[in-house]
């Protein structure tokens, strides 16, 4: 009988360990995660503000040549963005999906700018880099592309930022149209018309005064 009860006994104890072992294995296995990464180029690479926002948050910045990235994201759908003081950037939101990998390549292109300034010295500081209605665009090119509004505002855009350009005019300027780089006109209220001659803008003598666009 003591052996029997010896034998039931070690069948008891081999069975709690198979039933601990058991709970032990039906735990849930390590989540897996992916990293988004990319660059920042152009006007500056390092210290641009890249914030994440959708399924996880995060912010990081960018360093060592440009370079950033997010880690320990899950599957969904997420939306970059770059900011900097002083400078915009291109394009202004990047959508990424992520699912089942990594996902690379997702750039940044900055571009620097400068506020907007009257003859005397009052500059813009909210918005910039101004904040004047702009109601027409023309462009010879990628670095050569001409904004125009009121009063007499005219902003130009040489591939790397824009900057005010004196238009000689208080007048709104409604159109802008151009042959060429050296050959551009911008027309307003009250007839006014403006020629940009690839150096400066200057008034030209126009036989109306109704508004023209």
């Amino acid at each position: 009988m003591p052996a029997l009860k010896r034998r039931l006994a070690l069948v008891a104890w081999v069975g709690l360990l198979v039933l601990v072992g058991c709970s032990g294995q039906g735990g849930s296995p390590s989540a897996i995660t992916y990293t988004i990464s990319g660059a920042v180029s152009g006007a500056i690479a390092d210290g641009g503000l890249i914030t994440l926002s959708g399924t996880m948050t995060d912010t990081t910045t960018s360093a060592g040549g440009g370079l950033y990235s997010f880690s320990g994201l899950a599957n969904g759908s997420y939306t970059l963005t770059a900011s900097k003081a002083g400078y915009t950037f291109g394009p202004a939101r990047i959508a990424v999906t992520v699912n089942g990998g990594n996902v690379t390549g997702r750039n940044f292109s900055a571009f620097a700018f400068t506020a907007v300034c009257s003859a005397d010295n009052w500059c813009w500081q909210n918005p910039l880099p101004q904040g004047n209605p702009l109601y027409a665009s023309w462009g010879s090119g990628t670095s050569d592309v001409w904004v125009v509004g009121r009063p007499g505002t005219v902003l130009h855009w040489n591939g790397s930022g824009w900057s005010s350009v004196s238009s000689g005019t208080t007048s709104d300027l409604s159109g802008i149209w151009g042959s060429g780089a050296s050959d551009v006109w911008a027309v307003g209220g009250s007839g006014t018309i403006v020629h940009w001659n690839g150096s400066a803008w200057s008034s030209v003598s126009r036989g109306t005064t109704d508004s023209l666009s």
